[in-house]
């Protein structure tokens, strides 16, 4: 494996102890007892917010959100949508991830508990995303989206449903190692499908809980964007992928169709990263690096955003 996967001593070390949590036979346990599993892993990475953070709980268009305010005016909103295979995670599981990114960028972190598969399949995570972005443009705010994982997933999914219903084009968009194509369909998939902390069969489980019963084919495109066939007049974007996952073709391939549709796209692999190492930010090199880079395409993007006002009032 070491052979395969050359990880320094510290993402080893990450490695290990999410694997003390969630083990890879995990996924042949019940969706409760995985959920428990995932918790347990991300709370044990979890750090504690700064006082200067403002966080509370509230609901934008009957979806429960968390906002993470800097108590300095912040003059960018951040729609964040977390991983978790669909069927994994919450507010609290991805909680560290968004204080840190509020804090260090300077911005509010809307963080969205959307509904989660097996029991609310696709398009169900999707809708109440897309939910919110709605009720942020009533507000008279285009938010900067941003999703790692399966989030990753739902957010350049709402950017292409936004398109088609015409709605605003959102300030741009971050990537975060994402799922974009059907499984087994892109070679890393393949040549990866042992990846320290995210296998090819674990995707394909997470498919099978997200994947709707019946024919869902005209919105197939919303579940896997590589399939739709004009990436035009998209958001600009950042997409980040980790050089040992399976799912880096997803995001470099993906990179590379924004850019022949003249979207405005700066791809980044990291060198030495594994799939979810967002929780490994503050305790390994290669996790703060990416870190880093999102935060400074957050800074960078702030600069086409003006000086919007940005407060989200709960309702």
């Amino acid at each position: 494996m070491l052979n395969k996967y050359p990880l320094s001593t510290s993402m080893q070390q990450f490695v290990e102890r999410c694997r003390s949590y969630f083990p890879d036979s995990v996924i042949d346990d019940s969706i409760a007892q995985q959920r428990c599993a995932y918790n347990a892993m991300t709370a044990s990475f979890s750090r504690a917010a700064a006082t200067s953070l403002f966080i509370e709980d509230l609901h934008l268009d009957d979806v429960k959100v968390r906002k993470f305010q800097p108590k300095s005016d912040a003059d960018t909103t951040i729609l964040y949508a977390h991983g978790g295979g669909w069927y994994l995670g919450n507010l609290d599981s991805h909680a560290s991830f968004c204080a840190q990114l509020a804090q260090h960028a300077q911005v509010c972190v809307i963080s969205i508990d959307y509904r989660l598969a097996p029991e609310h399949p696709f398009p169900a995570a999707l809708d109440d995303c897309y939910s919110v972005y709605k009720a942020l443009l009533q507000q008279g705010k285009t938010p900067l989206l941003l999703g790692d994982s399966a989030g990753a997933n739902l957010i350049a999914a709402l950017t292409l449903r936004c398109k088609d219903d015409l709605l605003k084009t959102a300030l741009a968009q971050i990537l975060i190692y994402p799922l974009l194509a059907l499984p087994r369909s892109l070679p890393s998939h393949l040549s990866l499908s042992d990846a320290p902390l995210l296998s090819i069969e674990a995707i394909e489980l997470s498919l099978e809980n997200y994947s709707p019963a019946g024919d869902q084919a005209k919105q197939r495109k919303y579940m896997f964007p590589l399939q739709e066939k004009s990436l035009c007049a998209l958001p600009q974007a950042a997409i980040f992928s980790a050089q040992f996952d399976p799912l880096i073709d997803d995001a470099r391939i993906y990179s590379q169709r924004l850019q022949e549709n003249r979207v405005v796209v700066d791809y980044q692999e990291i060198k030495g990263l594994v799939h979810g190492a967002i929780h490994a930010i503050g305790i390994n090199a290669e996790a703060d690096t990416l870190f880093q880079s999102i935060c400074d395409s957050i800074r960078r993007f702030k600069k086409t955003n003006g000086n919007e006002d940005q407060h989200v009032a709960g309702k």
